[in-house]
């Protein structure tokens, strides 16, 4: 595989006043939008000290494929690393490749660390805490989560979340208990439970029912914790929050992801198998159903951040592909009107695996990787 070296762009949120735009390729004809409209053509683009850059070189050995991606200072200067957990078809074997971000491209080869081969995830946050993110690799085979710290030149084991329930998978990290370092949870089906990671103790919660993906709510709670939201078959939505809540689906659900509007509102999206997006809203001390968006194709991926700085999150989804075409990525907006409109697509011609955000500039602005599965990896800047 390699990033391919074509710098293509779009406007993001209308008016061009941000860009998300996609490193990589040779095709260097393709102009970034500026905020009058205009082109840029090589240059500098619509914001000051935010030049159009370049990605190539950064490749994986034959026979490789990518499982899961995960972003975050890996490396301790600041900037988002990419860590790929790939798999070799011929050997089984299983790897973590990470690539450093340089701050203006190309991203460098950090190197390529062995693990078990039945890895499934990866997720990057500050485990420790120490102010650098550690890797957290889920392997529902053996029943464990791994913490890993990236070093000079290793991948060191720092610690082994063990007895995690039977087919562990939809890990995630966030602040479940507003104290530091971050947590991890998980679902695990077998036991009709969820699990979390939390200063060294793990704790498995009863639902009842068969857990389907967890997510995190973030920034709210008590002490700034941040209340697990939880999907479920049959179709209900349970958010662990001050005020439990269970919520009944209309149909059967699949990923799930928190955020919140400006002011603080709390929000929750649902993606369902019938390719609807159910978003809830926080009115008092209940979620409830605010609007439902209709997609040509069920939602792979969805995740809430805020890619303008506005206070409001942005709803970032990857649908599946159809007919053996690419998968779909697109940005929602929250509408004055109370929904999310006028979605952005951006420029993808890929199948897609798994997507993640991580500041790989240094520019404060969140920008967006996406792993394919022909082994591609597109790295979106996001430049104002």
């Amino acid at each position: 595989m390699t990033l391919r070296a074509s710098l293509l762009a779009l406007c993001l949120l209308g008016g061009c006043d941000r860009v998300f735009g996609l490193i990589g390729g040779d095709d260097t004809t393709n102009h970034v939008p500026d905020a009058a409209g205009g082109s840029d053509d090589g240059g500098a683009d619509a914001r000051a000290g935010c030049p159009e850059w370049f990605t190539e070189g950064a490749g994986l050995e034959l026979n490789e494929s990518i499982v899961d991606i995960a972003a975050g200072d890996l490396t301790g200067d600041g900037l988002a690393d990419i860590a790929l957990l790939t798999h070799n078809v011929l050997t089984t074997s299983h790897f973590v490749d990470i690539y450093a971000s340089t701050g203006a491209g190309p991203f460098a080869t950090f190197g390529q660390f062995p693990v078990t081969t039945t890895t499934t995830e990866i997720e990057a946050a500050d485990l420790v805490p120490n102010g650098n993110n550690e890797l957290a690799v889920l392997d529902p085979s053996a029943n464990v989560i791994t913490l890993y710290a990236v070093t000079d030149n290793s991948l060191a084991s720092l610690d082994v979340v063990q007895n995690i329930g039977l087919n562990a998978r939809s890990m995630t990290v966030g602040d479940l208990d507003g104290q530091a370092p971050v947590d991890i949870a998980w679902a695990a089906s077998g036991s009709n439970s969820y699990g979390n990671y939390t200063h060294s103790m793990t704790e498995t919660v009863g639902l009842g029912r068969t857990p389907v993906y967890v997510g995190m709510l973030g920034r709210s709670g008590a002490s700034g914790s941040d209340p697990l939201i939880t999907t479920t078959s049959p179709s209900s939505l349970l958010i662990r929050a001050a005020a439990p809540q269970a919520i009944a689906l209309t149909g059967e659900p699949g990923p799930v992801a928190g955020g919140h509007l400006a002011g603080g509102t709390p929000i929750v999206a649902v993606a369902m198998l019938d390719a609807t997006i159910e978003i809830y809203e926080l009115t008092s001390t209940n979620f409830e159903l605010r609007t439902s968006i209709a997609l040509s194709s069920s939602t792979t991926a969805l995740t809430f951040i805020d890619l303008d700085h506005d206070g409001s999150d942005e709803l970032v989804t990857t649908q599946a592909s159809t007919s053996g075409g690419p998968s779909s990525v697109e940005v929602f907006q929250w509408d004055a009107s109370g929904t999310f409109m006028n979605p952005t697509p951006l420029p993808y011609n890929h199948v897609a695996v798994a997507q993640a955000f991580g500041d790989f500039d240094g520019d404060t602005f969140t920008d967006l990787v996406i792993a394919g599965t022909d082994d591609s990896v597109a790295v979106y800047r996001n430049c104002r």
